[in-house]
């Protein structure tokens, strides 16, 4: 049958990794050319001030993307192990993966 117990539910997880690295591509520098709002101060930041703050959002995003295609790949696991394709327990490397990608903080 090749999945479907969960309607490919690990599609739209693996398709959020690929629009956020995809964006953070296209973004390099940021959506504002290099700055960020101030909500509490009301201000635009200025370029120099905004660099570590992007500079932590694209390390933070590119992370979370990762996490994201080990989940859609437990995901993706589970969903055929409950379908009947793959054999109980064969989704337990994959679960164990996010597991271990967490505990230790990626790669």
């Amino acid at each position: 049958m090749s999945g479907g117990s969960y309607d490919y539910a690990y599609h739209g997880v693996a398709d959020m990794a690929d629009a956020l690295e995809h964006r953070d591509a296209k973004w390099a520098d940021g959506p504002a050319g290099g700055q960020v709002y101030d909500h509490a101060g009301r201000r635009m930041l200025s370029v120099e001030e905004s660099a570590p703050i992007l500079a932590r959002a694209r390390e933070r995003r590119a992370w979370f993307a990762k996490l994201l295609r080990k989940v859609a790949k437990a995901m993706h696991d589970i969903e055929w192990v409950d379908s009947s394709d793959y054999g109980p327990g064969s989704e337990v490397a994959a679960i164990d993966a996010v597991e271990a990608f967490v505990r230790d903080g990626g790669p």
